[in-house]
């Protein structure tokens, strides 16, 4: 593939600040439903996505059951002093899940705002937790947080963090967002950024679901990356950011029953489509799991399988070595050219102009990426994080 063809200005398009959603709709299936269905559109509520998945061969839905973190603690500096905000990422060394079990200190990997009032000797207080920076690479910092109390690190987060809402919501968090900014099947804590498609649906939904459908989960913890903006003209310059991921094996051996694969966000589609990576690395020989990384899908490997054929594969690979879980890294980028491998249909928010995640949009409908984008905006319908969504029948 020539990465150099595809202008990221071809994936841009107007959006009026009005038409971004700034807060949620009073209940979760509320709201507007745009199904992109064999060509054509229809316009639905959230409320009926059940209607639609009965129309599919044994549908199997994957959710992200990754729990979002109150990753953005507030350090005063007295009064009439703008305070120093600290954007808890990830940890330096070790995995998301350990991190959050930590005691008594964590080095972490941090954004901060106001950084250029944080003199380096000066030691962050707030209750009892203390913040010291060690070094910057980049936009980032590496951070040594310590506290005295027998808490862990999630609960450190808990007490003093507040709900990392993205950057395009110009206000400060609220307690209702603690609740609407989280889906209601989150489980596993790591995630500063919420899997957005899976925030409209409710418990009863997921039952209704439930009667005809398969429901498994997979955990990606999404990183502040999520929102890192496409800064170059051509995708061959942007480096995609890289997410943790943890498949079990009955998620995989769901996927091998050919149904219909239904990946409920942008973070599951690409959780998945990893995995099938993950088995042509394996396959072609390497030895271990290794991380997916951003250009892995435009190799040129020696040998490729089939769907049917990768997942046999895995879960073999998983039987041999004693495995009930997968876990490795992926900073996969989807672009226009893409063939997915194994989700059928995408349920997916609106994103924002020259993203990846728009980019991910048109590998999976082409150039009707405009067509139904354009349909949204004269239709009022709302963007990003806790606006409507779509529902896409990926082209094969």
């Amino acid at each position: 593939m020539n990465f150099e063809k595809i202008n990221v200005d071809q994936f841009n398009y107007s959006l009026p600040v009005e038409k971004i959603a700034q807060f949620p709709q009073e209940n979760r299936d509320e709201g507007n439903l745009l199904i992109f269905w064999d060509e054509k559109i229809h316009h639905a509520l959230i409320k009926e996505l059940p209607n639609w998945i009965t129309k599919l061969s044994h549908p199997n839905l994957i959710l992200n059951d990754t729990k979002v973190i109150p990753a953005r603690l507030i350090f005063s500096r007295g009064e009439n002093v703008k305070p120093i905000e600290i954007f808890y990422m990830d940890p330096v060394n070790g995995s998301i899940e350990d991190a959050m079990q930590s005691k008594k200190s964590l080095k972490a990997w941090c954004k901060v705002r106001n950084s250029k009032k944080w003199k380096h000797n000066l030691i962050l207080k707030r209750e009892n937790l203390t913040a010291i920076k060690l070094t910057q690479n980049g936009n980032k910092f590496q951070i040594l947080f310590s506290w005295n109390s027998e808490d862990n690190w999630s609960e450190i987060l808990q007490k003093n963090g507040e709900t990392p809402l993205p950057p395009y919501m110009k206000r400060p968090s609220n307690k209702n967002d603690n609740e609407r900014y989280q889906t209601v099947f989150s489980k596993v804590e790591g995630s500063v950024a919420a899997p957005t498609a899976g925030l409209h649906l409710t418990s009863k939904m997921l039952n209704k679901i439930q009667k005809n459908s398969k429901i498994n989960y997979v955990q990606l913890h999404i990183g502040a990356g999520t929102f890192q903006p496409i800064s170059e003209n051509t995708i061959s310059k942007h480096e995609m950011h890289s997410e943790e991921v943890h498949f079990s094996i009955e998620t995989i051996e769901s996927l091998k029953e050919n149904k219909d694969i239904l990946a409920v966000g942008t973070t599951s589609a690409r959780a998945i489509e990893s995995l099938y990576w993950l088995s042509i690395e394996l396959f072609n020989g390497n030895q271990e799991i290794s991380d997916i990384y951003q250009w892995a899908p435009y190799k040129n490997y020696d040998k490729f399988l089939s769907r049917d054929e990768s997942l046999i594969f895995l879960t073999n690979y998983m039987r041999r070595n004693k495995k009930k879980s997968l876990h490795f890294n992926t900073s996969i980028i989807i672009i226009p050219g893409y063939k997915f491998k194994f989700i059928d249909l995408i349920l997916t928010n609106f994103h924002q102009p020259k993203s990846t995640l728009l980019l991910l949009i048109a590998a999976a409908i082409g150039n009707d990426w405009r067509k139904v984008y354009d349909y949204a905006l004269e239709n009022n319908y709302r963007f990003l994080s806790y606006g409507d969504a779509c529902l896409l029948k990926i082209k094969k």
